[in-house]
């Protein structure tokens, strides 16, 4: 009897040990946390306004002629609070941010535009989505800066997975009062580009931005090691890079393909919409 009790504690112990734990983040437009800023030249009044409550997001470069202006741009930022939720220092085992496009729009009446490569970057500073403008919107780090594909020809209607990993791992392995989201901006701010995206604000919940982030408490994988670093300056206005493009991801609005198991692998998914700290 001792021996089958042995046996069975030793089985759980493995069973457990290839246990993994994926977080699903979709907010909605009371608990999400999504805004894009502006600024426009010959327009100075841009740079101040806030857009936390408009139900798209964009990084785009245009001419304002029609108002009295000049050429513009705008950048987005976007945070989760409920990645504060996983524990400080966990290795994260992959992260993917998807993001679904509209299918028109009475801000951006062109949609998708021109050469619209974006990065992706980590958030170094706080913000409030009800009060954030260009001219007081948070620096940002280029470690770790992420490939988003442009939408190569798509109009509108144009998702995509992007794959984060690295960014979450910087955010995680952070105190969690220091963990403050992604910016979106142009590879290259140069006018007649637009990307154009779903805010947490958008009528239809299956369009709001969502981020998935698997990791394994029991039986932690290797950290992912950093393969190539990008170091740049931080100009108002940043000029195409010599970066090699991503190929887009495949358009859906499936959350992102986890892993293949291992044989006896615990694994568990769970919806989060908001996450309230302590």
């Amino acid at each position: 009897m001792k021996v089958q009790v042995l046996l069975f504690g030793l089985l759980l112990s493995a069973y457990a040990g290839y246990s993994q734990t994926t977080y699903i983040f979709q907010p909605d437009s009371c608990n999400g946390k999504d805004a894009t800023v502006f600024v426009k030249t010959g327009l100075p009044e841009w740079s101040d306004r806030n857009f936390g409550q408009r139900d798209e997001i964009s990084a785009s470069g245009w001419t304002y002629g029609g108002q009295g202006g000049e050429d513009g741009y705008s950048r987005t930022f976007i945070d989760f609070d409920g990645l504060k939720s996983i524990p400080r220092g966990t290795v994260i085992t992959s992260a993917t941010l998807s993001l679904y496009g509209k299918t028109s729009s009475i801000f951006i009446k062109q949609g998708n535009a021109g050469d619209n490569d974006c990065f992706i970057e980590r958030v170094t500073g706080s913000w409030d989505e009800n009060t954030i403008g260009w001219n007081n919107k948070p620096n940002i780090t280029y470690k770790h800066q992420t490939v988003l594909p442009g939408s190569n020809g798509s109009q509108w209607k144009y998702n995509v997975d992007v794959d984060v990993t690295m960014l979450v791992q910087d955010m995680t392995d952070l105190p969690a009062d220091s963990s403050h989201g992604f910016c979106i901006q142009l590879q290259g701010e140069e006018y007649y580009r637009n990307l154009l995206f779903a805010s947490s604000e958008h009528t239809d919940p299956s369009l709001r931005p969502k981020l998935t982030v698997t990791f394994n408490l029991c039986n932690p994988a290797p950290r992912r090691t950093e393969t190539t670093t990008t170091s740049i300056a931080n100009p108002p206005v940043i000029k195409p890079l010599p970066v090699k493009k991503a190929v887009p991801a495949k358009k859906s609005t499936k959350a992102t393909e986890q892993p293949q198991k291992e044989e006896a692998e615990v694994e568990t998914t769970i919806m989060i919409e908001h996450v309230k700290e302590p």
